[in-house]
């Protein structure tokens, strides 16, 4: 009898590990999916609509204070010098 429950047992754990192994590889195979038709229409959006994107441009301020000269002047309190 206990041969018997011991059988029937492994059988029944047997049967829970496949089907939640089963269970868990189309969960994830649905996740890769859902991932990868996401990223491919993001990418064709890119492509397609990207071109027209206003893309950044490079400031050139710190160059422009580098050379730019120091302004000296006198306010009738004291000299000024703007660097």
């Amino acid at each position: 009898m206990d041969t018997l429950r011991n059988a029937i047992q492994t059988v029944i754990g047997l049967t829970l590990a496949v089907a939640s192994f089963a269970i868990m590889a189309a969960l994830g195979l649905a996740f890769v999916g859902i991932v990868l038709v996401v990223g491919l229409s993001t990418a064709l959006a890119l492509k397609v609509f990207g071109s027209n994107q206003a893309r950044p441009v490079m400031a050139r301020t710190q160059n422009a204070r580098r050379n730019r000269e120091p302004r000296i002047w006198n306010d009738g309190r004291g000299t000024i010098i703007d660097q």
